[in-house]
């Protein structure tokens, strides 16, 4: 056989036996594939729409926990609070016991029917101005305040926001005049299907500088609404204010006596 015959013939054995190296080969003597961690973009925050304000993505809620501690006392067969206590994150704050009194309503004009007992509490009681007309200004003095109804009878919620709206427009809130946050707690009195009887619903008011907290609490959880004071001076007025008929006089006199 001669040379040439010889190379050509080494030269296809060695091309066929580089051809024929499976691709992953090297990679047995490698460094092993190490897992990879997907890294997640925090979420941008979403854009106001029209005038509603935006929400900061990193704002931390304060939560707010109430227990109370009964009385013996029993009002309209209602058992009284002797005290209830707030708790904001990490602040505590002791509201104690003002008043009382009973919310009548005439139907049609005529028959007086009674509605709800509410009880006041207050953080600083001797703060309080106990005359008609001082009594709705010093209430932030002495704050935080809490006004307790505990229904009567099983009344819808819409029935109960219609006769918060009364009480609002005595004190010359309208349904045009109201700020969005007074507006989204009147919706969300509206929006509760039942109050029922012997079961009781908070209104409670936390002020910070220039600012308030409303506290709407009822038997399952409390919701939050934020505003400037004229929120809560607002929401007070229905009872401290100028009364909307002669059965809610007599309940305001009876809460500030």
């Amino acid at each position: 056989m001669s040379v040439a015959v010889i190379i050509s013939f080494m030269s296809i054995i060695i091309a066929t036996s580089v051809s024929t190296t499976p691709a992953f080969a090297k990679r047995n003597k490698a460094e092993p594939v190490t897992k990879t961690t997907l890294q997640t973009s925090p979420a941008t925050p979403a854009q106001p729409v029209g005038d509603a304000p935006m929400v900061e993505a990193n704002a931390q809620a304060i939560k707010y926990v109430m227990t109370s501690k009964p009385s013996e006392e029993k009002f309209e067969q209602v058992p009284m609070m002797l005290s209830r206590t707030l708790i904001a994150g990490e602040t505590t704050t002791e509201l104690k016991n003002v008043s009382y009194g009973l919310r009548k309503k005439a139907v049609f004009g005529l028959v007086p029917v009674r509605v709800y007992t509410i009880q006041l509490l207050a953080a600083n009681p001797e703060k309080l101005v106990r005359t008609e007309d001082g009594f709705l200004a010093s209430l932030k003095d002495a704050g935080p305040v809490q006004l307790r109804l505990t229904f009567l009878r099983d009344l819808p919620g819409q029935k109960v926001a219609d006769s918060f709206k009364e009480g609002l427009e005595a004190n010359k809130i309208t349904t045009r005049s109201m700020s969005p946050e007074l507006a989204a707690v009147m919706s969300e009195v509206a929006s509760i299907k039942k109050f029922t009887k012997d079961e009781s619903f908070s209104i409670t008011a936390v002020w910070n500088a220039n600012q308030v907290s409303l506290l709407l609490e009822d038997p399952v959880q409390i919701k939050t609404f934020n505003g400037t004071p004229a929120l809560a001076e607002n929401i007070l007025s229905i009872w401290f204010g100028k009364p909307a008929d002669s059965k809610l006089k007599d309940l305001k006199i009876a809460l500030i006596k």
